[in-house]
């Protein structure tokens, strides 16, 4: 658990221009009441191949992504 809504897995160091770092996870998802959100580390091989497959859904600034049902994804 990430907080108190977010499950995540696996583990990414980050570490910007400005010297900020910090750990956070490489994939996870959190059951919000409108939606289901996944959160993905973006720079893999098939990313896009994989959000262009998911079907309706919109994308955050930090590659979060929402789906109103969650049986759109399966």
């Amino acid at each position: 658990m990430w907080s108190d809504s977010i499950v995540g897995f696996g583990m990414y160091h980050y570490k910007y221009a400005s010297g900020r770092e910090g750990d956070w996870f490489i994939a996870g998802f959190s059951p919000r009441k409108q939606n289901l959100t996944l959160y993905i580390m973006a720079g893999f091989d098939q990313y896009d191949e994989l959000l262009q497959r998911l079907g309706k859904h919109k994308t955050g600034s930090l590659v979060c992504i929402s789906s109103n049902l969650p049986t759109s994804i399966l």
